[in-house]
């Protein structure tokens, strides 16, 4: 019985996980800050955020 559940904890919080991670809570902000070493299809993303959104400045910290 230990080991079934050794087996599924792991694969039920990996199920789980991302939508508790993931969340998106858009707030007026004058500032889109993004992370520089996030892939192509990322950075497509949030060049239509910065777009569709009213920011003035978009900030990249770190890089690849």
């Amino acid at each position: 019985m230990s080991v079934l559940l050794a087996v599924l904890t792991p694969f039920l919080v990996a199920l789980k996980i991302h939508p508790f991670l993931a969340v998106t809570d858009r707030m007026p902000a004058r500032y889109l800050i993004v992370e520089g070493w996030i892939p192509e299809y990322a950075l497509q993303a949030a060049v239509k955020e910065f777009r569709n959104g009213e920011y003035q400045h978009v900030f990249s910290t770190g890089g690849p």
